[in-house]
């Protein structure tokens, strides 16, 4: 989630060419300083102080949800909160391009059908519950 300030796991901060990302696989978040269009430093640094710990040579970031959201699924939902009470923190969360909080909650509203295991197994399994 895009933030003034990266504190905390899942935030991104944009800052002229400073990008601080904070995957949720890591303790520290990441600084990425570009130059034109090229990294030019990467550094983790502490989120209290924002002050640079350790240079790095490479950084893994993984998606900060299990859950992208399309352009298809986005209007889907949209049209799905409109004239909800209530719902309007995360309407505009998805008009502005962002996954609101607890994008998980609304998954019925960006699915266009109900997905099962089943539909991940090859045809023919076999499914056993104990």
């Amino acid at each position: 989630m895009r933030e003034d300030i990266c504190e905390g796991p899942g935030q991104v901060t944009l800052r002229g060419g400073l990008l601080d990302i904070f995957p949720l696989t890591r303790r520290n978040p990441i600084r990425i300083e570009f130059f034109d269009d090229e990294i030019d430093t990467l550094r983790e640094f502490d989120a209290e102080t924002q002050r640079s710990t350790e240079n790095l040579e490479y950084a893994v970031i993984p998606p900060a949800c299990e859950m992208p959201i399309d352009r298809d699924m986005r209007q889907k939902a949209i049209g799905a909160l409109r004239g909800r009470p209530g719902f309007e923190e995360e309407t505009e969360t998805l008009r502005a391009g962002g996954t609101p909080e607890g994008a998980m909650l609304l998954l019925p509203l960006f699915c266009r059908e109900e997905i099962s295991l089943k539909d991940y197994l090859p045809e023919g399994s076999v499914i056993l519950i104990d």
